[in-house]
């Protein structure tokens, strides 16, 4: 799954948005890193989307599904490994002490890919894991 993925951010993401855009965009460095070193060409882009496609198609009919009378049967909750600290994709965010560095996207703490991966809503809600000041809207 995550391999998958991989090659759907690397060439969805960075070959047709951030290389026309900018060649250093301010994300931190392990994210940066992670799609630079990373490979899609045109085959492997064909085969990374078919298995997101038939993986959605089970989850959807599985996990979280639908039926005529509810748009959504259950709904998943997940911690993104960060103590409920926020963890930003702008590098200098991340510099103050309320802050996380992010985690890892190739690591098994990488949960919070499920939901890129899926195709599904990703909501993050505060749910009083720790006092929180933030470092955007003060």
């Amino acid at each position: 799954m995550l391999d998958d993925l991989t090659v759907l951010w690397t060439r969805n993401l960075i070959t047709e948005t951030a290389e026309p855009l900018t060649s250093n965009p301010f994300i931190n460095e392990l994210y940066r890193s992670f799609f630079r070193n990373a490979f899609a060409d045109d085959s492997s882009y064909k085969s990374a989307m078919q298995n997101r496609t038939r993986d959605a198609a089970l989850w959807h009919k599985q996990v979280l599904f639908s039926t005529n009378s509810s748009c959504s049967e259950s709904i998943l909750l997940y911690d993104i490994g960060t103590s409920g600290l926020p963890s930003f994709r702008e590098e200098g965010l991340n510099d103050s002490s309320g802050a996380a560095s992010p985690v890892d996207p190739r690591g098994p703490e990488s949960v919070s890919t499920v939901s890129s991966y899926f195709g599904d809503v990703d909501i993050t809600v505060p749910i009083g894991q720790i006092t929180y000041q933030s470092n955007l809207t003060f």
